[in-house]
C-alpha cells in the first residue's frame, strides 16, 4: 500500500512521542525532525492552509519540549517562539478558529513557563499577559458568549497563580522588584473587562 505524506507525518509524530515517553530522546528527535521537514514542505506548497501551518507549529513545539526536558532552554524557547509565530499568523487570518486560538494560548503559556525556569520573570509575566490578551480580544468581540468569559477567566486565574509561584520562588529584592508584574495581572480583569460586566475570576 502507498503511504500518503500526511500519514508519514502523523507516524513520525506519534512514534516520536512514544519514544520520548520511553526515554529515547535521540530517536524521538530524529522522528520529530523528519516530521518537521515534511510539515515545512506542505506549508511551502500551500502556505495559505491554516491547519498545515498549525501542524508545522506542533512539530516545532514537540522539538522545543524535548529540548526543554534535556535542559536546553535556549533551544526550547527558540522553537516555541517559532511555533507561536506560526499560530499568531493563523489566528490573524482565521480569527474565529477556536482550535488555533487555544493553541496560541498554550504556546504563550509554554514560553512563560520556560522563561520562569530560566529566572527571567519579567519575560515570563509578559508571555502570561500575551495569553490573557488572546482571550481578552475574543471577549471584547463577543461579550455575550459565556464561553468567551470562561476562557478569559480560566486564563487569568491560571496566569495569576503561575506568576505568584514564580515570584514567591524569588529571593529578596528580585521578588520585590518584580512583584509589580503580578499586581498588573491581578488588576487586569477589572481594568480591561468590557464595560458593564465584571470578569468571573
Amino acid at each position: 500500500a502507498v503511504v500518503s505524506g500526511d500519514d508519514k507525518i502523523e507516524y513520525c509524530k506519534q512514534l516520536g512521542a512514544v519514544l520520548e515517553v520511553l526515554d529515547h530522546p535521540a530517536d524521538a528527535r530524529a522522528l520529530y525532525d523528519r516530521a518537521l521537514v515534511l510539515d515545512r514542505a506542505r506549508v511551502e506548497r500551500d502556505p495559505g492552509r491554516g491547519m498545515w501551518r498549525l501542524d508545522l507549529s506542533f512539530s516545532l513545539a514537540s522539538i522545543g519540549s524535548l529540548l526543554q526536558k534535556g535542559g536546553d532552554l535556549d533551544g526550547a524557547v527558540a522553537h516555541h517562539q517559532q511555533a507561536v509565530d506560526l499560530r499568531k499568523g493563523v489566528v490573524a487570518s482565521e480569527p474565529n478558529d477556536e482550535f488555533a486560538r487555544n493553541s496560541l494560548v498554550r504556546g504563550y503559556q509554554r514560553l512563560a513557563s520556560i522563561e520562569g525556569r530560566r529566572g527571567r520573570i519579567g519575560e515570563s509575566l509578559s508571555w502570561y499577559q500575551a495569553a490573557i490578551d488572546v482571550f481578552l480580544e475574543q471577549l471584547r468581540a463577543h461579550p455575550e458568549r459565556d464561553q468567551a468569559w470562561r476562557d478569559y477567566s480560566v486564563t487569568v486565574f491560571g496566569s495569576m497563580s503561575a506568576s505568584l509561584d514564580l515570584l514567591e520562588a524569588q529571593k529578596g529584592s528580585a521578588r520585590s522588584d518584580r512583584a509589580r508584574g503580578l499586581a498588573v495581572l491581578r488588576a487586569h480583569r477589572l481594568r480591561h473587562a468590557p464595560h458593564g460586566r465584571r470578569a468571573r475570576v
